[in-house]
C-alpha cells in the first residue's frame, strides 16, 4: 500500500457523506447544518437576458433545488502526505422548481411575456472537491479550503404558461432552455456555500 494512502480513512469518509446524504432531508442542527434537499435558494433578480433574438427581464421567487441528497460518492480520498483530500459526488439529475416572472421580445418586434411555474433541470451533474488538509494539536485530521466545482452534460429550462400557453410557447421554451447555465451561474454559490459548511462540519 503506498505510504500516501489509507484506504480506512477513505472509507471512514464514505460513511461520513453516506450519513450526510441521509441528513439532507431533515438537516443537522447540533452542527448547525440546515435542510438541504430541498435547498431554499434566496431571493435573487435576473439581469437582462439577450440570446437568440429574445430579449427579457426575468424575476424568480420560491426557488427550491431538489435531488441534493441522491449524489453517489464516486471518489474519496486523502493523501497523507500532501495533507489534501479529494472528493467526486454524482447527481443523475439536479432539478429546481420555482415562480417567475418575465417580460420582452422576441427580435424587438413580438412582446414575449409570462408568469407562473418553472423548473430547471441539470442531468449528469458532477460535484468535484478539493480541500487542504491540518492536524490539530489532538492529532486530527482537520479539513481546510474546502473548493467546489459542477459541470454537467445537459440542462433544461421551461416556462409554464408562457405566452399563454400553446405550440408556440413551447417552441420559444426550447430557445430558453439555453438560458439555463446563466440561471445556475447565478445561483450555485448559495448551493455551493451550503454544502461547503454541510461537508466542512461534517467531516470534521
Amino acid at each position: 500500500m503506498p505510504v500516501n494512502r489509507d484506504d480506512s480513512v477513505d472509507e471512514y469518509l464514505k460513511a461520513v457523506l453516506e450519513m450526510l446524504k441521509a441528513s439532507m432531508p431533515t438537516g443537522i442542527p447540533e452542527l448547525g447544518i440546515p435542510i438541504l434537499d430541498p435547498f431554499d435558494v434566496p431571493h435573487f433578480d435576473i439581469p437582462h437576458i439577450s440570446e437568440s433574438g429574445i430579449d427579457a427581464d426575468i424575476t424568480i421567487d420560491d426557488f427550491f433545488i431538489k435531488n441534493l441528497s441522491t449524489f453517489e460518492t464516486r471518489t474519496v480520498h486523502v493523501d497523507l502526505t500532501k495533507l489534501s483530500l479529494e472528493l467526486n459526488l454524482f447527481i443523475s439529475k439536479l432539478r429546481g422548481d420555482a415562480v417567475y416572472s418575465l417580460d420582452g421580445s422576441i427580435f424587438s418586434l413580438f412582446p414575449l411575456y409570462g408568469n407562473g411555474d418553472m423548473y430547471i433541470e441539470l442531468m449528469g451533474f458532477d460535484i468535484k472537491a478539493q480541500a487542504g488538509l491540518l492536524i490539530d494539536a489532538g492529532g486530527f485530521l482537520q479539513v481546510t479550503n474546502l473548493e467546489l466545482g459542477a459541470d454537467f452534460t445537459g440542462a433544461v429550462l421551461h416556462l409554464d404558461n408562457l405566452l399563454s400557453g400553446g405550440d408556440f410557447g413551447e417552441t420559444i421554451n426550447n430557445i430558453i432552455t439555453a438560458f439555463a447555465p446563466m440561471i445556475w451561474d447565478l445561483f450555485k454559490d448559495d448551493v455551493f456555500d451550503e454544502v461547503n459548511n454541510a461537508l466542512t462540519s461534517i467531516i470534521n
